[in-house]
């Protein structure tokens, strides 16, 4: 869950892996990229949660980056990276 405001065109985005499958990852997507808000809050202009959502189907490790940018803007806003151990 990252915090963002897609009303300002701002989106989150996995940049690594980049297959969208996550081939050779120890992780199936579920969701990816969804955006919900609190209650009373999807007025235009309100921030949300971008939603990213995986399942473990083996033990592994796998680094997970995302992009908050805006897609037609060279610059990046914000980078965040995760590492994530799976085991069984």
């Amino acid at each position: 869950r990252l915090d963002g405001n897609p009303s300002a065109g701002f989106a989150w985005s996995r940049t690594t892996p980049i297959d969208d499958n996550m081939t050779g990852t120890p992780l199936l997507r579920a969701r990816e990229g969804e955006w919900e808000f609190p209650r009373g809050g999807s007025a235009p202009g309100a921030p949300g949660v971008c939603v990213f959502e995986y399942q473990v189907v083996r033990p592994g490790i796998v680094t997970l980056n995302y992009t908050y940018a805006r897609p037609w803007e060279e610059s990046q806003a914000r980078t965040i990276a995760f590492t994530l151990w799976a085991r069984e």
